[in-house]
């Protein structure tokens, strides 16, 4: 144990010395990285506010950078951010390209550009002004509940813009400008009466540079879908006054019938349309009646369903016994009477 003892202060130090040339060597060995860098209007200066960015490309560039381990690792891909100065002889022309350099990506002095996906950005730049551009006619709808139908117009039919001029100048000439499908899936599918509704427009465009300084609208009418059906059997009652049934025998030919109905198509598809009818003959009149008369079927129904005229025919005759018990009276909108019991 003598040995590890004698001058130990001498070999403490050469440890702590090999221990430090370790750490600095291995932070020093070189690697490589690849990373994406993203590219945004946000990136170029040199514009006033009297121009707009109106092409950009590309939006994002892959580089491999070399460098210290220690240092390349700690590399933020969002914060290699690249600075895109517009020259004086850019601004005239209107477009200006940059080589992807080190100092263009600014870039640690201790890392190396390797390698970069394209050699050089691209942008393109034009005065903003304001214009107005055409719309399509009728904006295409999507989602309505079935049994429904919708008329769009278009409230205006040129919007008002701001963008770059060469690119207004561009969506011109390639006529009038697209609208995206306007949603209609939140619309009550119960309605019976027309509704209209005003929605906003949003253009149907792949240039970010556009804004729409006035919303254009649509106008859109919707209303249930007709249907016309034929429903029954529907019972045929008889309106008339009590008293003269002890007098008189009224027969109806025929007691049931089926009748033609009209109504929006989404509300007959949830209900019973026989079981809303009510269908009766007012023979009030009786004592001027004479045998085998036509007569008009009135009806009792919603307010959204419309009946199409029909006719029975009603023959009234004087009673011989006038013992006889006299049929009974029905309200024209409450149900038949039941049948009478065995013994009563």
């Amino acid at each position: 144990m003598n040995w590890l003892m004698r001058r130990w202060q001498l070999k403490l130090l050469a440890v702590a010395m090999a221990v430090g040339l370790y750490l600095f060597t291995a932070t020093q060995i070189t690697v490589e990285r690849t990373l994406t860098v993203r590219v945004s209007e946000q990136h170029i200066e040199g514009l006033d506010g009297s121009f707009l960015v109106s092409h950009l490309s590309p939006r994002e560039i892959d580089i491999t950078i070399a460098g210290p381990h220690a240092i390349i690792e700690e590399v933020n891909p969002q914060a290699i951010e690249p600075v895109l100065r517009i020259s004086s002889e850019g601004l005239i022309a209107g477009s200006q390209e940059f080589d992807i350099t080190e100092r263009l990506l600014l870039l640690n002095p201790n890392l190396t550009l390797r390698s970069s996906s394209v050699p050089r950005i691209r942008a393109e730049f034009s005065r903003v002004i304001e214009d107005v551009l055409n719309l399509e006619g009728r904006p295409a709808i999507s989602g309505l509940p079935e049994g429904l139908r919708a008329d769009v117009s278009l409230a205006r039919s040129q919007v008002l813009v701001r963008g770059p001029a060469n690119v207004i100048a561009d969506l011109r000439a390639r006529g009038r400008l697209a609208v995206r499908p306007i949603e209609l899936t939140d619309i009550p599918t119960d309605i019976t009466e027309p509704m209209e509704i005003r929605v906003p427009l949003v253009m149907q465009t792949d240039e970010p540079s556009i804004r729409t300084i006035e919303q254009p609208e649509a106008v859109i009418r919707i209303s249930p879908a007709p249907e016309t059906r034929v429903v029954g059997p529907v019972p045929v009652n008889l309106l008339v006054a009590p008293d003269s049934l002890s007098r008189y025998e009224v027969v109806i030919e025929p007691g049931v019938i089926a009748l033609t109905v009209s109504g929006p198509v989404n509300r007959m598809r949830e209900v019973d349309v026989a079981s809303l009818i009510r269908a009766f003959v007012d023979v009030v009149d009786i004592e001027r009646s004479s045998s085998g008369e036509d007569r008009v079927v009135r009806v009792v129904a919603p307010s959204w369903l419309t009946v199409a005229p029909s006719q029975v025919r009603v023959s009234v005759r004087p009673r011989h016994d006038q013992g006889l018990a006299p049929m009974p009276f029905v309200e024209p909108n409450q149900p038949e009477p039941p049948p009478p019991q065995n013994g009563e």
